[in-house]
């Protein structure tokens, strides 16, 4: 049996004011990609103000992009 490819994500939804956990596929990274197994994820003052009412884009995030992590996968040539 193949292994599960998902991992776990904190999505904001326009109208939710609330991040909430989901299992989604794991992205396959593109060439100009390196796909990362994160150690820590910190909460900035962006993540927090996209769960305010302030924010009108209407499109669905996963939050999170002060990450820590090492690379597990390549999508292109390593330079």
């Amino acid at each position: 049996m193949a292994p599960v490819r998902t991992m776990r994500a904190a999505f904001y939804t326009p109208g939710d004011n609330k991040a909430v956990l989901k299992d989604t596929p794991i992205p396959t990274p593109t060439s100009k990609q390196v796909l990362l197994k994160l150690a820590a994820a910190g909460v900035c003052h962006s993540d927090v103000y996209f769960l305010s009412d302030d924010v009108l884009d209407p499109r669905t995030y996963v939050m999170g992009h002060e990450n820590v992590g090492y690379a597990v996968e390549y999508g292109g040539a390593p330079k």
